[in-house]
This record gives C-alpha cells, structure tokens and sequence, in this order.
C-alpha cells in the first residue's frame, strides 16, 4: 500500500530576478512502512519539496504551487495535502504527518523547555490534560534515549548538546505516533558517531511503529543502509528513481553516476588501483533563473549530445520498478513505456 502518492508536484517563486522553479513536474510514491530517501546536491529542490508537502512554504501570490499529494490517513481515507482546508491540515500536521527539521536549534522555540513544547504537541492532537501531557513528554524523552531524561524535561534548547536538541525534535516528531515522517537531513550537523545513533534510533522506532519516511539527503552512504526506495534529484526534477540496491549496483542517468562515483574508495572497491584524487563532476548547478535548453545536465554530463539540448528527456518507466530520465537509457527498456 501507498502511504503517500507525489503526482506532478511543482513549485516556483517570484522573484525580483525573475521566476524561479524550485521543484518542477516531480512524482513519486511512498510505500506503508517503507522508507523513500530524496537525494541530491544543494539546490536540488529537495527541502522545498518537503516544505510544499508539509504546507509550510508562505502562502502568498509569489508561490506557486500545483499537482497532488495522495495521503491515505489512519482512517484508510485518501486526502490530498496540497489542497486540503487549513483548518483540517493545520489538525493533520504535527500529528499523523511530522517533519524532522534540518536544524533543531533554530526549530524548536528557545523561550520553551523542551518537555513543554512536547506537551503542547500532546494537548493540541491528542487533548491531554497538562499532567498527562508531561508524563507523556517524559515518556517520548525516555524513548529517544535522552540521559536523565526528568532533568531535561524542563532545560530549554541553548542547554542541550547538538545531538540531545536532535533527539527532541525527534521525540516531538513522534508525540502523536505520525504514519508519515519527513526527515530532512536530520544528522547533517552531527558527527560521525551521534549521526549512527540518530539513524539507528530512527530505524528502530520506525520498525515499532510501522511509520513511513520521506528521508531528505545528500549522503549517498546514509541513504545505501537505511532506504528501501531512492529518488534522485537534480536542478528541481527527479531524474532517476529506483529501489536501493539495483540503483547503486547498476546506475542508469550519468548524473547518479556521477555521485557514485564520487563516493571515497569506489573505483578500488571494483577492484582497479586506487584513484590519487577524487572523482567530481565538473562544472556546477545552473542557475535556476536561466536553465539551459533541453536536459538540466546537459552542460555538466560527459556523455552529452547535441540532442541532450534540444528537449527536457521524459522521466521514462524502465518496466523494473526503474525510471531515468534520460536520451540514453537503453532503447529495449524505453519501449516498454511506449508498449
């Protein structure tokens, strides 16, 4: 089953410069239980395309937003997000639908302790009464594994490590036991050893609670061990999606194998002599105020034509569970979107 169903989604902005599209005709699927990582470079379109799930993106007539997002609620009733009443998202967000922000210290409220912004989440969704709703606090703090959990149930934010302000959010995430959890680089600011701690938390309450999560990224190696499903952006569209593991056994749109090929010690792992310097793609994102004709990599990618300039390529259906958008995915795999 579906939990969640991206049809078409775009966004743009007005800018003084000019129009700017942030995220552009992207489709994709969140299975129930599963994990759908979104990874990219910076500027991608990755974070506004979270936001615009969420609503959280101003609401002014320099916005522009369009498409679906298919939701299929605690009830087995399917809501698009995108178009739902305020009121009604207002009561969705937060409760069956939670975001874990980038940056918890600037997400969570500093003239609040921690246990009552938890609580508040309690009293809103779930209309406890103010002890209930601290026991309940307590409790998700214990959960998360934060150290003398009673005591940081009244410090406030500018009090806690980077790592214990993370485990907050993602006990205030999980307050109302959501069905759907955006994640968006959730362990960017961490190190090495409390980022593993955050994913394996993550991994274990999702295993308990049978969650869905959108994984927002740019770790190719975070999203190798904890997604089932990637979609790979670039310049605002997807331009490949696949399950994890054929995806980096076998990349088919050069910008994804491009960040493999980045990755630290992946031409000695194939088994040929270690590289001296490591693998970049040349050249850099292009404006978003001025695309090139035709693909979006196009000026970047060392398998262009002539052709790759001429029209955006179709995000085609390889008939495995695969997409690439791309003039080179093999021409047997393109007909079967055409049959």
């Amino acid at each position: 089953m579906k939990r969640l169903e991206v049809r078409h989604l775009s966004t743009s902005f007005d800018t003084d410069e000019g129009r700017v599209q942030a995220v552009a005709d992207v489709s994709f699927a969140i299975r129930a239980g599963k994990t759908t990582a979104i990874v990219g470079e910076s500027g991608s379109g990755k974070s506004v395309t979270s936001l615009t799930l969420m609503r959280l993106l101003p609401r002014t007539a320099a916005t522009q937003v369009s498409g679906e997002a298919l939701f299929v609620d605690r009830a087995g009733a399917t809501l698009d997000l995108l178009s739902l009443p305020e009121p009604r998202m207002r009561a969705l967000r937060g409760n069956e639908v939670a975001m874990i922000f980038q940056e918890p210290m600037t997400s969570l409220n500093p003239v609040f302790s921690v246990g009552e912004q938890i609580a508040e989440s309690l009293r809103l969704h779930k209309h406890l009464d103010r002890a209930a709703a601290r026991a309940e606090a307590l409790r998700m703090l214990e959960l998360v594994e934060i150290p003398a959990a009673a005591q940081r149930l009244d410090e406030y934010p500018h009090q806690l490590s980077g790592g214990m302000r993370q485990r907050v959010m993602i006990a205030l995430a999980m307050a109302c036991d959501p069905t759907l959890l955006i994640a968006d680089e959730p362990t960017t600011a961490l190190d090495v050893t409390i980022q593993a701690q955050i994913l394996a938390l993550m991994r274990r309450l999702q295993t308990e609670t049978g969650m869905s999560i959108l994984f927002i990224t740019h770790n190719l190696g975070v999203v190798a061990h904890h997604a089932d499903d990637v979609a790979v952006m670039y310049a605002g569209r997807i331009v490949e999606a696949a399950p994890v593991r054929p995806l980096f056994a076998a990349p088919r749109h050069p910008y994804t194998q491009g960040l493999l090929a980045c990755l630290p010690g992946k031409a000695h792992a194939a088994g040929q002599p270690r590289p001296k310097r490591l693998f970049a793609i040349r050249g850099q994102v292009s404006s978003p105020l001025a695309p090139p004709p035709g693909c979006a990599f196009e000026p970047r990618c060392d398998q262009a034509e002539a052709r790759c300039t001429q029209a955006m390529p179709p995000l085609v259906e390889t008939g495995d569970e695969r997409q690439a958008r791309c003039i080179h995915v093999p021409a047997a795999e393109a007909a079967t979107k055409a049959a």
